[in-house]
């Protein structure tokens, strides 16, 4: 019994009230309340709202909880007395720049604790467009940021300790390559030792700079390179990899054999267009069938393109997903990250790219780097 009515359950297993409806939508509405409430409370997050004064209007326990008050302690102060024990806020308050905008804000803050907070404002207006309230969320990254900082200085020991070895190494080649008593074979052996070595350290010194692109923290310093000289240099590493299955690597620049006197400069990074180009064509000589050979194709026209050109087909499986991390298939060994970083570096030099494939005629895949003039923007 509810009062004077009768509440049942019918026959779907909900609730009925048999004399008076009205009662049940309400008792309803209170329960659904309470629950909506037991969820803004407990959900182990940061959650607020605040006039336009940035005056607390409500919070949910657990945020109160981790200053040691309750809601109702909490009411009326504004947010920076609350979180900073400061009575005036930082310029770049995400409140603050969200009464002004009107728009989502987010920022990044640090209390005095120590904590560090990635927060979100989200201003809601009156029917007259003024700010009526502004809602808060924001979780507590300071284990991320911990975890980052400590995988930034173990990567730092680890660059610098692979480098010793690998600068001696080189040095003990160009050393050997010096000698006077070599035949041609042992020559063109120390000469790829040597290219292997210098490949070596030039990715050892850019994995600080691969983790700035991770984090969107990266500003490249583009000057124009000759990518027919960068694309001689990767087909020198691969070259051998493709004689094995009676193929070869051709750069063709404007639809004609490339040769070592011409040239095509593009807006680029040498270092990181190498390193990307070295994924692409990499992968190119693995998906080559026997005897097809691969084509690096540069059109030194407006834009300036490279094409990476192979025989065969890219699987359906992941063909919508091509450039994934981690989006690899039926290549033993394969980790998915050649491509995704060939992609993160390129973009990362305000280029685009994107592949085609096709199962007519036995198969085709080609990779296109399209650079934009120094003026564009990626905006992939």
């Amino acid at each position: 019994m509810y009062g004077s009515s009768r509440i049942v359950y019918n026959s779907r297993g909900n609730l009925e009230d048999t004399t008076k409806p009205r009662l049940l939508g309400i008792h309803m509405s209170d329960r659904n309340a309470r629950c909506r409430e037991h969820i803004l409370d407990t959900i182990p997050a940061r959650l607020a709202c605040y006039d336009a004064e940035r005056r607390l209007l409500w919070i949910n326990r657990h945020s109160a909880r981790l200053l040691g008050k309750t809601p109702e302690q909490l009411l009326g102060q504004t947010c920076c007395e609350i979180w900073q024990k400061c009575a005036q806020p930082f310029k770049e308050c995400h409140l603050i720049r969200a009464i002004r905008t009107g728009e989502p804000q987010e920022a990044e803050i640090e209390t005095p604790q120590g904590r560090i907070w990635s927060l979100a404002a989200f201003p809601c207006s009156d029917e007259e467009g003024k700010i009526a309230f502004i809602s808060e969320y924001g979780h507590d990254v300071t284990a991320a940021k911990r975890l980052s900082a400590l995988e930034d200085e173990i990567n730092a020991i680890t660059r610098h300790d692979l480098k010793t070895p690998a600068i001696a190494t080189l040095s003990i080649v160009r050393l050997m390559k010096s000698a006077d008593n070599l035949t041609e074979d042992q020559h063109d052996l120390l000469e790829e030792l040597e290219r292997s070595g210098t490949q070596m350290l030039e990715i050892i010194n850019q994995t600080h700079t691969l983790r700035r692109i991770e984090q969107g923290k990266y500003e490249p310093e583009l000057r124009p390179v000759d990518c027919v000289a960068v694309t001689r240099d990767v087909r020198s590493y691969f070259r051998q990899q493709c004689s094995a299955r009676n193929a070869d690597i051709r750069i063709l620049l404007n639809g004609t054999d490339a040769d070592d006197r011409t040239a095509c400069f593009v807006p680029a990074e040498e270092n990181l267009l190498r390193t990307a180009l070295m994924n692409l064509v990499k992968n190119a000589c693995e998906a080559s069938p026997s005897e097809s050979d691969v084509l690096i194709e540069i059109e030194c026209g407006q834009p300036k393109t490279i094409r990476v050109r192979n025989r065969g087909a890219v699987p359906r499986t992941v063909r919508d997903d091509f450039f994934g991390k981690y989006v690899t298939c039926g290549k033993k060994g394969g980790t998915g990250l050649g491509t995704y970083s060939a992609l993160r570096m390129i973009q990362a030099q305000n280029a685009t790219i994107c592949m085609r494939t096709t199962d007519e005629n036995g198969g085709e895949t080609e990779v296109c780097i399209l650079f934009n003039l120094p003026s564009e923007k990626n905006g992939d």
